[in-house]
Protein backbone atom coordinates (compact mmCIF):
# COMPACT_ATOMS: atom_id res chain seq x y z
CA UNK A 1 0.00 0.00 0.00
CA UNK A 2 1.42 3.50 -0.87
CA UNK A 3 1.52 6.53 1.14
CA UNK A 4 -1.09 8.38 -1.05
CA UNK A 5 -3.57 6.35 -0.87
CA UNK A 6 -3.20 6.03 3.58
CA UNK A 7 -2.80 9.91 3.29
CA UNK A 8 -5.75 10.13 1.26
CA UNK A 9 -7.41 7.88 3.87
CA UNK A 10 -6.51 9.88 6.95
CA UNK A 11 -7.91 13.29 5.17
CA UNK A 12 -11.31 11.31 4.23
CA UNK A 13 -10.51 11.89 0.28
CA UNK A 14 -10.81 7.97 -0.72
CA UNK A 15 -13.71 6.19 -1.91
CA UNK A 16 -15.57 3.76 -0.16
CA UNK A 17 -13.79 1.27 -2.11
CA UNK A 18 -10.72 2.59 -1.49
CA UNK A 19 -11.38 2.39 2.22
CA UNK A 20 -12.29 -1.03 1.97
CA UNK A 21 -9.44 -2.04 0.20
CA UNK A 22 -7.29 0.27 2.65
CA UNK A 23 -8.96 -1.53 5.40
CA UNK A 24 -8.47 -5.15 4.66
CA UNK A 25 -4.92 -4.47 3.84
CA UNK A 26 -4.30 -3.48 7.38
CA UNK A 27 -5.73 -6.16 8.76
CA UNK A 28 -3.84 -8.74 6.88
CA UNK A 29 -0.91 -8.88 9.10
CA UNK A 30 0.84 -6.70 12.26
CA UNK A 31 3.62 -5.00 9.76
CA UNK A 32 1.02 -3.65 8.24
CA UNK A 33 -1.21 -2.23 10.79
CA UNK A 34 2.17 -1.08 12.17
CA UNK A 35 3.06 0.96 8.97
CA UNK A 36 -0.37 2.10 9.18
CA UNK A 37 -0.36 3.36 13.10
CA UNK A 38 2.92 4.98 12.62
CA UNK A 39 1.67 7.40 9.46
CA UNK A 40 -1.40 8.08 11.49
CA UNK A 41 0.70 9.22 14.51
CA UNK A 42 3.12 11.26 12.79
CA UNK A 43 0.66 12.78 10.83
CA UNK A 44 -1.48 13.75 13.86
CA UNK A 45 1.33 14.52 15.95
CA UNK A 46 1.88 17.48 13.62
CA UNK A 47 -1.66 19.09 14.51
CA UNK A 48 -1.39 21.27 11.25
CA UNK A 49 -4.54 22.08 8.76
CA UNK A 50 -4.30 19.59 5.80
CA UNK A 51 -7.26 20.88 4.20
CA UNK A 52 -5.22 23.24 1.71
CA UNK A 53 -2.85 20.54 1.00
CA UNK A 54 -3.67 18.03 -2.80
CA UNK A 55 -3.60 14.58 -1.48
CA UNK A 56 -0.65 13.69 -3.83
CA UNK A 57 2.11 13.62 -1.26
CA UNK A 58 4.70 14.79 -3.77
CA UNK A 59 3.43 18.07 -4.57
CA UNK A 60 2.52 18.55 -0.84
CA UNK A 61 6.13 17.68 -0.01
CA UNK A 62 6.78 20.46 -2.92
CA UNK A 63 4.54 23.37 -1.09
CA UNK A 64 6.15 22.56 2.27
CA UNK A 65 9.51 22.40 0.94
CA UNK A 66 9.13 25.70 -0.87
CA UNK A 67 8.24 27.57 2.75
CA UNK A 68 11.10 26.38 4.52
CA UNK A 69 14.28 28.81 4.31
CA UNK A 70 17.24 27.38 3.12
CA UNK A 71 18.53 27.80 6.68
CA UNK A 72 16.07 25.83 8.19
CA UNK A 73 16.06 22.17 9.20
CA UNK A 74 16.69 19.24 6.27
CA UNK A 75 14.53 15.99 6.65
CA UNK A 76 16.58 13.38 5.38
CA UNK A 77 15.39 9.85 5.17
CA UNK A 78 17.40 7.08 4.04
CA UNK A 79 17.33 5.89 0.26
CA UNK A 80 14.90 2.94 0.08
CA UNK A 81 13.01 4.16 3.21
CA UNK A 82 8.88 3.30 2.17
CA UNK A 83 7.97 5.50 5.51
CA UNK A 84 10.40 8.22 4.45
CA UNK A 85 8.58 10.35 1.80
CA UNK A 86 5.49 10.47 4.39
CA UNK A 87 7.38 11.35 6.95
CA UNK A 88 9.37 14.26 5.14
CA UNK A 89 6.09 15.73 4.56
CA UNK A 90 4.02 14.83 8.32
CA UNK A 91 7.64 15.96 9.97
CA UNK A 92 7.79 19.79 7.45
CA UNK A 93 5.08 20.25 8.14
CA UNK A 94 5.13 20.28 12.20
CA UNK A 95 8.86 22.21 12.00
CA UNK A 96 6.52 24.92 10.15
CA UNK A 97 4.20 25.18 12.74
CA UNK A 98 6.75 26.03 15.69
CA UNK A 99 9.40 23.30 15.76
CA UNK A 100 12.13 25.24 13.62
CA UNK A 101 15.11 24.13 15.32
CA UNK A 102 14.36 20.48 14.91
CA UNK A 103 15.12 17.93 12.37
CA UNK A 104 13.80 14.02 12.20
CA UNK A 105 13.65 11.59 9.94
CA UNK A 106 13.11 7.59 9.67
CA UNK A 107 15.49 4.72 9.29
CA UNK A 108 14.93 1.35 8.58
CA UNK A 109 16.66 -1.19 9.07
CA UNK A 110 15.22 -3.96 7.56
CA UNK A 111 11.71 -4.63 9.04
CA UNK A 112 8.98 -2.64 11.25
CA UNK A 113 10.34 -3.88 14.10
CA UNK A 114 13.51 -1.82 13.63
CA UNK A 115 12.40 1.14 12.11
CA UNK A 116 14.54 4.45 14.35
CA UNK A 117 12.95 7.96 14.63
CA UNK A 118 16.01 10.23 15.02
CA UNK A 119 15.89 13.84 16.20
CA UNK A 120 18.03 16.22 15.57
CA UNK A 121 18.02 19.86 17.32
CA UNK A 122 20.32 22.95 15.86
CA UNK A 123 20.57 25.97 17.62
CA UNK A 124 17.49 25.45 20.41
CA UNK A 125 16.33 22.26 22.36
CA UNK A 126 13.71 20.53 22.06
CA UNK A 127 11.81 17.58 25.07
CA UNK A 128 11.04 14.26 23.74
CA UNK A 129 8.55 11.50 24.53
CA UNK A 130 9.77 8.18 24.05
CA UNK A 131 7.47 4.93 23.35
CA UNK A 132 7.60 3.66 26.68
CA UNK A 133 6.89 7.22 28.67
CA UNK A 134 10.04 8.08 29.16
CA UNK A 135 11.21 11.98 28.44
CA UNK A 136 14.07 13.17 27.24
CA UNK A 137 15.38 16.88 26.72
CA UNK A 138 17.83 17.61 24.22
CA UNK A 139 20.29 20.51 24.02
CA UNK A 140 21.65 22.19 20.95
CA UNK A 141 23.30 20.10 18.63
CA UNK A 142 22.20 17.04 19.61
CA UNK A 143 21.16 14.08 17.78
CA UNK A 144 18.50 11.31 20.12
CA UNK A 145 17.87 7.79 17.99
CA UNK A 146 15.38 5.29 19.16
CA UNK A 147 13.12 3.01 18.02
CA UNK A 148 9.39 3.23 17.57
CA UNK A 149 8.37 0.37 19.65
CA UNK A 150 10.99 -0.60 22.67
CA UNK A 151 11.50 -4.91 22.36
CA UNK A 152 10.67 -6.75 25.61
CA UNK A 153 13.70 -7.49 27.07
CA UNK A 154 15.34 -3.70 26.67
CA UNK A 155 14.55 -0.37 25.86
CA UNK A 156 18.04 1.23 24.33
CA UNK A 157 18.61 4.61 22.82
CA UNK A 158 21.37 6.30 21.39
CA UNK A 159 23.10 9.97 22.23
CA UNK A 160 25.47 12.28 20.29
CA UNK A 161 25.54 15.52 21.92
CA UNK A 162 24.05 16.60 25.50
CA UNK A 163 20.78 15.55 26.38
CA UNK A 164 18.51 14.95 30.32
CA UNK A 165 16.72 11.65 30.80
CA UNK A 166 13.65 11.45 33.02
CA UNK A 167 13.33 7.52 32.55
CA UNK A 168 10.04 5.70 33.28
CA UNK A 169 10.58 2.58 36.10
CA UNK A 170 10.64 -0.86 34.92
CA UNK A 171 12.61 -3.55 36.81
CA UNK A 172 12.33 -6.41 33.80
CA UNK A 173 12.90 -4.19 31.14
CA UNK A 174 16.39 -2.01 31.34
CA UNK A 175 17.02 1.25 29.93
CA UNK A 176 20.21 2.02 27.95
CA UNK A 177 22.14 5.06 26.41
CA UNK A 178 24.85 4.45 23.75
CA UNK A 179 27.27 7.08 23.66
CA UNK A 180 29.91 6.33 21.43
CA UNK A 181 31.95 2.86 22.72
CA UNK A 182 30.20 3.51 26.23
CA UNK A 183 26.51 2.40 27.77
CA UNK A 184 24.59 3.80 30.52
CA UNK A 185 22.19 1.61 31.94
CA UNK A 186 18.91 2.32 34.55
CA UNK A 187 16.12 0.82 35.52
CA UNK A 188 14.25 4.55 36.55
CA UNK A 189 15.95 7.78 37.46
CA UNK A 190 16.79 11.49 36.06
CA UNK A 191 20.55 12.03 34.82
CA UNK A 192 22.61 13.77 32.26
CA UNK A 193 24.67 12.87 29.69
CA UNK A 194 27.35 15.02 28.16
CA UNK A 195 28.80 13.20 24.76
CA UNK A 196 30.17 15.92 22.80
CA UNK A 197 32.19 13.48 19.77
CA UNK A 198 34.86 10.85 19.33
CA UNK A 199 37.76 12.00 20.99
CA UNK A 200 35.89 14.53 23.59
CA UNK A 201 35.12 13.03 27.64
CA UNK A 202 31.96 11.58 28.32
CA UNK A 203 30.28 12.77 31.59
CA UNK A 204 27.13 11.50 33.25
CA UNK A 205 25.70 12.90 36.38
CA UNK A 206 22.65 11.75 38.13
CA UNK A 207 20.61 13.48 39.70
CA UNK A 208 17.95 10.41 41.37
CA UNK A 209 18.57 6.92 41.33
CA UNK A 210 21.61 5.01 40.26
CA UNK A 211 23.28 4.53 36.95
CA UNK A 212 25.78 1.93 35.32
CA UNK A 213 28.51 4.01 33.48
CA UNK A 214 30.25 1.36 31.62
CA UNK A 215 32.11 0.01 28.15
CA UNK A 216 30.15 -1.24 25.47
CA UNK A 217 29.89 -4.99 26.12
CA UNK A 218 31.45 -4.48 29.17
CA UNK A 219 28.88 -4.45 32.37
CA UNK A 220 31.38 -4.79 35.01
CA UNK A 221 34.28 -2.62 33.55
CA UNK A 222 32.63 0.98 34.56
CA UNK A 223 31.51 2.86 37.57
CA UNK A 224 27.97 2.69 39.97
CA UNK A 225 26.55 6.32 39.89
CA UNK A 226 24.35 7.47 42.61
CA UNK A 227 22.59 10.52 43.23
CA UNK A 228 25.05 13.68 43.15
CA UNK A 229 27.57 11.76 41.66
CA UNK A 230 29.35 12.47 38.27
CA UNK A 231 31.02 10.16 35.78
CA UNK A 232 33.84 10.25 33.75
CA UNK A 233 35.32 8.63 31.06
CA UNK A 234 38.55 9.92 29.05
CA UNK A 235 39.00 8.53 25.85
CA UNK A 236 42.88 8.79 26.06
CA UNK A 237 42.57 6.37 28.86
CA UNK A 238 39.37 4.48 28.20
CA UNK A 239 38.96 4.66 31.99
CA UNK A 240 35.69 5.64 33.73
CA UNK A 241 36.35 7.02 36.89
CA UNK A 242 33.63 8.93 39.32
CA UNK A 243 33.45 11.94 42.06
CA UNK A 244 30.87 13.82 43.75
CA UNK A 245 29.26 16.27 41.45
CA UNK A 246 30.44 19.86 42.35
CA UNK A 247 29.51 21.76 39.34
CA UNK A 248 26.17 24.14 40.37
CA UNK A 249 25.36 24.83 36.59
CA UNK A 250 25.53 21.54 34.89
CA UNK A 251 21.66 21.95 34.14
CA UNK A 252 21.77 25.35 32.96
CA UNK A 253 21.52 24.90 29.72
CA UNK A 254 18.04 23.13 30.33
CA UNK A 255 16.82 25.34 33.36
CA UNK A 256 18.02 28.67 32.27
CA UNK A 257 19.24 29.05 35.87
CA UNK A 258 23.34 30.39 36.56
CA UNK A 259 24.15 30.23 40.10
CA UNK A 260 27.77 31.05 41.38
CA UNK A 261 28.89 30.98 45.09
CA UNK A 262 32.33 32.76 45.70
CA UNK A 263 33.15 31.48 42.29
CA UNK A 264 36.34 32.85 40.80
CA UNK A 265 35.59 35.22 37.83
CA UNK A 266 37.63 33.24 35.69
CA UNK A 267 35.57 30.39 36.34
CA UNK A 268 32.17 32.33 35.74
CA UNK A 269 33.49 33.47 32.09
CA UNK A 270 34.10 30.30 31.42
CA UNK A 271 30.46 28.95 32.18
CA UNK A 272 28.94 32.04 30.75
CA UNK A 273 30.90 31.27 27.52
CA UNK A 274 29.15 27.83 27.40
CA UNK A 275 26.28 28.75 28.57
CA UNK A 276 25.74 31.45 26.14
CA UNK A 277 27.92 30.16 23.17
CA UNK A 278 30.13 33.46 22.95
CA UNK A 279 33.66 33.96 23.80
CA UNK A 280 33.97 35.82 26.98
CA UNK A 281 37.15 36.26 28.39
CA UNK A 282 38.77 38.80 31.18
CA UNK A 283 41.61 41.53 30.09
CA UNK A 284 44.92 41.08 32.10
CA UNK A 285 44.28 43.81 34.14
CA UNK A 286 41.47 42.34 35.77
CA UNK A 287 42.66 40.53 38.86
CA UNK A 288 42.72 37.18 39.56
CA UNK A 289 41.52 37.36 42.89
CA UNK A 290 38.08 38.34 41.87
CA UNK A 291 34.64 36.51 42.83
CA UNK A 292 30.97 36.54 41.97
CA UNK A 293 27.93 35.54 44.26
CA UNK A 294 24.61 35.54 42.47
CA UNK A 295 21.98 33.37 40.69
CA UNK A 296 20.61 34.33 37.09
CA UNK A 297 17.47 33.42 36.05
CA UNK A 298 17.19 32.87 31.88
CA UNK A 299 18.80 36.59 32.01
CA UNK A 300 19.89 37.52 28.32
CA UNK A 301 24.01 37.67 27.78
CA UNK A 302 23.79 41.80 28.20
CA UNK A 303 21.62 42.03 31.41
CA UNK A 304 24.36 39.47 32.77
CA UNK A 305 27.27 41.44 31.48
CA UNK A 306 25.84 44.67 32.92
CA UNK A 307 25.01 42.77 36.55
CA UNK A 308 27.83 41.49 36.27
CA UNK A 309 30.46 44.48 35.20
CA UNK A 310 28.13 47.18 37.61
CA UNK A 311 28.64 44.79 40.63
CA UNK A 312 32.56 44.17 40.20
CA UNK A 313 33.04 47.79 39.04
CA UNK A 314 34.81 46.81 35.50
CA UNK A 315 33.69 47.57 32.00
CA UNK A 316 33.42 45.29 29.09
CA UNK A 317 33.97 45.56 25.13
CA UNK A 318 32.28 43.76 22.16
CA UNK A 319 35.49 42.45 19.91
CA UNK A 320 35.84 40.46 16.70
CA UNK A 321 36.97 37.08 18.85
CA UNK A 322 34.26 38.02 21.41
CA UNK A 323 33.76 39.75 24.47
CA UNK A 324 36.28 41.19 27.02
CA UNK A 325 35.75 42.59 30.22
CA UNK A 326 38.19 44.64 31.71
Amino acid sequence: MNEASIIAYLKSECSPREKEELEDWISQSPGNRIRFEEIKNIWEFSRADYSGLPADPETSWKRIQGAISEEGPRIEPVRGNSIGKYWRIAASVALLVGLGYVSLRYVERGGADAEQAVVQTREGKTEVELPDGSRVWLNAYSTLTYPSAFGRKERGVSLEGEAYFEVTRERRRPFTVGIGDSRVTVLGTTFNILSPGQGKEQIVIVVTGKVSFHPLGDPSGGVMLAAGERGVCSPDESSYRKSANGDRNFLAWKTGVLTFRGTALEEVCRVLSAHYRREISLSDSVGTNRQLTVTWDNKALEEVLEILTMTLDLSYRTEAEGIVIY
